[in-house]
């Protein structure tokens, strides 16, 4: 999105190498939602109905393959999922207003000592990060998360800072790397960055 962004004002000239270079880096991640929003992110940025049509193919494609690679592995981590969820809601209620704190997510989930579908122990945060906001913020720090997010909504100006948007709810109702990694962050707040930047005045 950065890339197509980058050459918004003349984007049938994108640079093949560049575009090519992007969807590698991207699938050699293995992230599934990654994989899926790099597909559906051009229902946002490309305007024809051939692409429309040849991203709805690969979204489909590539639900398809990674059910039947792995089923198994799939049912596992909706699972584990599921589990972090509702772990999070009773953490929550510890103390709702102000949260457990930042950063004591997992002491915390270590202390109701889940075991998951393989007979692992599970202590991982949960993959969503308005819920972990929740319940290591409580609901002051909800609300304030929250109200970034609409003040995004309300800077939005073209697709592609709407695509960017959308990719960012959506990775974080999804996982949680946009608050626990490094990278992470850095990519969240470089892509809020970009949506709440106003446009460069042409000096000429």
């Amino acid at each position: 999105i950065f890339l197509c962004a980058s050459f918004s004002r003349n984007i049938k000239n994108l640079d093949v190498f560049a575009k090519l270079l992007a969807i590698i880096a991207a699938v050699l991640t293995f992230s599934k939602t990654g994989i899926t929003l790099l597909f559906l992110s051009s229902f946002l940025l490309l305007s024809s109905v051939r692409n429309f049509v040849l991203a709805a193919i690969g979204v489909l494609v590539t639900i398809v393959l990674v059910l039947y690679v792995s089923p198994d592995f799939q049912f596992t981590t909706i699972a584990e999922r599921i589990t972090l969820i509702n772990a999070s809601l009773v953490l929550a209620q510890k103390n709702p207003i102000l949260g457990i704190g930042p950063a004591n997510f997992l002491p915390s989930l270590a202390n109701l000592n889940l075991i998951n579908i393989s007979q692992v122990r599970l202590i991982q945060p949960v993959h969503n990060i308005f819920i972990l906001t929740l319940v290591e913020n409580g609901i002051i720090g909800f609300a304030l998360f929250t109200y970034l997010f609409i003040a995004l909504a309300q800077s939005v100006n073209s697709k592609f800072k709407l695509a960017l948007l959308l990719l960012l709810v959506v990775f974080g109702m999804s996982d949680h790397f946009l608050l626990t990694l490094h990278q992470g962050r850095m990519i969240a707040a470089l892509a809020s960055a970009y949506v709440l930047s106003s446009p460069i005045k042409d000096k000429n």
